[in-house]
């Protein structure tokens, strides 16, 4: 499924898999400047919801946690803290939701957060929200599929902007290369290359 959304100078389009759902974000270039990123919060539609949640945050501002790795929750000192998308907002025009489940309906709300760290705000006039279902896994009968992931995409964008002989040989020299067993083989044929280099 896809939707595209916009609301005052915020664009949205998304599209969701079985497991995923990929947000892309755009704005008006004047909007860009003092913008701190996106808050995303998340509902399921219907039977099984526990109302809106904002999304985790992977990035903090240092201002405001100086020393992430470090902090706790305030309610279990002896639990790591949690940070979200509402105080520490995403900061990227693009982001994947990972934990979305098959045939299934999400209610997401956006909002682009300026202002100071510690004290952001949003205007809600800029708010994105729209409803989007994920694909169905299986369908009656069937018992094969083919799925698609960012990392088959990752892998076909390295096969086309490197030089294939240079990774053969690289994969030819150091078979162990990134801690993780390379087979040359394998990576002649992802270039397609179907002899020795």
């Amino acid at each position: 499924m896809r939707i595209t959304q916009s609301s005052g100078d915020f664009k949205a389009k998304a599209i969701a898999g079985t497991h995923t759902v990929l947000i892309a974000l755009d704005c008006v270039e004047g909007r860009r400047k003092g913008l701190k990123g996106f808050s995303f919060q998340r509902e399921m539609v219907g039977a099984g919801s526990t109302g809106a949640k904002f999304l985790r945050s992977q990035k903090v501002f240092k201002s405001v946690v100086p020393d992430p790795k470090n902090a706790h929750d305030p309610a279990d000192p002896t639990k790591p803290a949690c940070f979200y998308t509402d105080k520490f907002p995403v900061q990227s025009f693009l982001w994947g939701d990972y934990a979305a489940s098959p045939e299934t309906k999400y209610r997401f709300v956006i909002r682009p957060m300026y202002g100071t760290p510690g004290a952001l705000t949003t205007d809600p006039a800029d708010e994105l929200s729209f409803e989007i279902t994920t694909e169905k896994e299986w369908g009656p009968g069937e018992t094969h599929g083919v799925w698609f992931n960012r990392g088959a995409i990752a892998s076909q964008a390295f096969a086309d902007h490197l030089d294939a002989a240079l990774v053969i040989a690289l994969a030819d020299e150091h078979p162990h290369l990134g801690g993780a067993d390379v087979d040359a083989d394998e990576v002649r044929f992802c270039f397609g290359h179907s002899g020795p280099s």
